[in-house]
């Protein structure tokens, strides 16, 4: 009789016993994982003698100049007051490994100088006399010859195939020359244009 109900005592304690897993285990953490992959590119950054290499910062570039109608100007630098200050070249970075192949391109796209009151424009074009006026650019100015080109109005490639491995040996300074017809409107005329740099896409393995 005894051992029956010592029997039965094991069993109701058995019973009373939770399941193992039988329900969620709780915490007072939460972990997120976060997983980013940085793609390759290429900027535009100054390369000004005494800039900071690899500070990534770029300042647009100004270019003035009064011209007598009738002639040309190459305007090579910002003028004030009788002196000009050189144009300051920029130089391209990108951040690809050096057994990277991909390759890097520079594009430009620039607008007429306009009037300041929108009443007539000096085209794009490289003449230096006649009856229309016309402005150009060169993308590295020497004072031997340089070659000019029309400024594009339309976004062109200008620069082409550069290792971007290596980009840190390319730099490009581009200056401009205005010629003004003897019968163009005075006043003042801006214009701008902008270049892009822009690396190849990734190659993908057959």
């Amino acid at each position: 009789m005894k051992k029956t109900l010592i029997a039965g005592a094991a069993s109701v304690a058995l019973a009373a016993m939770p399941v193992v897993g039988a329900f969620a285990a709780t915490s007072s953490q939460l972990i997120d994982t976060v997983n980013v992959t940085v793609q390759g590119g290429c900027t535009i950054e100054n390369a000004a003698e005494g800039a900071t290499p690899g500070d990534y910062t770029v300042n647009d570039r100004t270019f003035s100049k009064t011209i007598a109608a009738g002639t040309f100007e190459e305007i090579t630098g910002t003028e004030t007051e009788g002196s000009v200050t050189p144009a300051q070249a920029m130089k391209i970075k990108c951040n690809v490994a050096q057994s990277d192949s991909r390759k890097f391109s520079i594009t430009a796209q620039g607008t007429a100088l306009t009037h300041t009151d929108n009443s007539t424009t000096i085209p794009v074009g490289t003449a230096t006399s006649g009856n229309t006026s016309a402005w150009a650019y060169t993308l590295n100015y020497t004072d031997d010859n340089p070659t000019w080109a029309n400024a594009p109005v339309s976004q062109t490639t200008v620069v082409t195939s550069q290792d971007a491995s290596t980009s840190t040996n390319y730099s490009f300074n581009p200056v401009y020359r205005v010629y003004v017809a003897p019968g163009q409107k005075p006043g003042a005329y801006t214009g701008t244009i902008t270049y892009t740099v822009a690396l190849d896409a990734v190659q993908q393995q057959p």
